[in-house]
């Protein structure tokens, strides 16, 4: 799938609250083929790889303080989850955030709210299964798990 087609599929799929727009893009991707389907999925592992960068990893979550009164770290799933929100947020924030990280606040994708952008991983998998009636065992060509971008993590 061509990035400019991802995009359009995340941006005309924007609803008001997360786990909607998480919903309509899986609803536009049961009108694709599956190579399409598989296609988006390939490219929504990039992105996320590409934002797997230690400097954000390091962003405290929004509004949560320890015991102690300490930031609260963000833990691997929800830096993934994080990501999955900036993603949900369309391609020019995307860009801006790869473009120059270490000059962004990344906080507001921290927040609970963001926990919620979990689903965007799952869009293509139920969209797969309900065009083709078979289970998903697609691999992405990138690993987006915490980490992974070895460049990200010096």
């Amino acid at each position: 799938m061509q990035d400019s087609d991802f995009w359009e599929i995340v941006e005309t799929s924007a609803q008001a609250d997360i786990s909607s727009h998480c919903g309509a893009i899986s609803s536009r991707l049961e009108n694709c083929t599956a190579n399409e389907i598989t296609g988006f999925a390939d490219t929504l592992a990039e992105h996320l790889f590409r934002l797997d960068l230690k400097v954000l990893a390091d962003t405290p979550v929004k509004g949560e303080t320890s015991g102690s009164g300490r930031p609260v770290p963000q833990s691997e799933d929800g830096f993934l989850y994080a990501r999955c929100a900036v993603i949900l947020t369309g391609r020019d924030t995307y860009r801006e955030i790869v473009s120059n990280p270490e000059g962004i606040d990344f906080s507001p994708y921290t927040t609970d709210d963001a926990v919620v952008a979990e689903e965007l991983l799952e869009a293509a998998p139920t969209a797969f299964k309900k065009v083709t009636g078979a289970e998903w065992d697609h691999i992405e060509p990138f690993d987006y798990e915490t980490g992974s971008n070895e460049d990200g993590w010096p």
